[in-house]
């Protein structure tokens, strides 16, 4: 567990720097670059959680029930509780993913929506000049030869 929680941290802070870097060539909006940060705390929050949980259960391990009961109830106790802690925050972050993608993909829809209606209507105008034009060489045409 120890190692597992020494690769995820080493791989979010690689994250991180990708994040940093591109919040500082502005391919990332503000809103974007502060829930990556957000993420990126919360799950080296876990990492550390469950590295310090797996750390508890190797001396757990190593702890004699029977010479020191209360300390062997309070190592696990201490490690299970971190795992689920680390669990509830785990649960936090995927609701906070759930609701930001959905964020952005309700203002995409929207986004769309308002392009769509703008081309409807640039159509629209186009299609009324085009009438306009139509009719205004209709009566022309009727006036010349009227003439």
């Amino acid at each position: 567990m120890i190692t597992c929680a020494i690769w995820f941290v080493q791989r979010l802070w690689q994250t991180l720097g990708k994040v940093h870097d591109e919040q500082n060539f502005g391919n990332l909006s503000q809103r974007s670059g502060a829930f990556l940060n957000r993420q990126f705390r919360r799950r080296i929050q876990i990492a550390a959680m469950i590295g310090t949980s797996g750390f508890l259960m190797a001396i757990g391990a190593c702890i004699s029930i029977k010479t020191f009961p209360k300390m062997f109830i309070f190592i696990w106790g201490l490690a299970v509780l971190f795992l689920l802690w680390s669990i509830i925050i785990a649960v936090i972050d995927a609701v906070s993913i759930s609701v930001h993608y959905n964020r952005i993909r309700h203002q995409q829809i929207a986004e769309q929506i308002r392009s769509r209606y703008e081309l409807e209507k640039k159509r629209q105008e186009e299609h009324d000049a085009l009438r306009q034009n139509e009719s205004e060489k209709q009566k022309n045409d009727k006036n010349n030869e009227n003439v």
